[in-house]
């Protein structure tokens, strides 16, 4: 890659790096801040994953994405507990 499809996809999943204010946030609002940049580098990953596919062998390929489909179900869930039952 190089460098400038580094440097946007860096502004694309963590902002351009602006200086914002610190302000006092609930946990719920932090950890959901969390599930979603790990579903994004985890939609990153997989996208250079399968761009690559002639680089790995069929069946490392397969265990990854199956391990990545598993661990996007379970940040789903933990996203959906946090959203149903906030905590005050």
């Amino acid at each position: 890659m190089t460098q400038s499809l580094i440097r946007a996809r860096h502004e694309r999943m963590f902002g351009k790096g602006r200086s914002r204010k610190r302000r006092l946030r609930k946990s719920d609002d932090i950890w959901l801040a969390l599930i979603a940049k790990t579903m994004t580098i985890l939609d990153e990953a997989e996208h250079d994953m399968r761009a690559m596919t002639r680089d790995y062998p069929p069946e490392v390929l397969a265990e990854y994405l199956a391990a990545a489909a598993e661990t996007r179900r379970e940040l789903e869930a933990q996203r959906r507990d946090i959203l149903l039952n906030p905590r005050s």
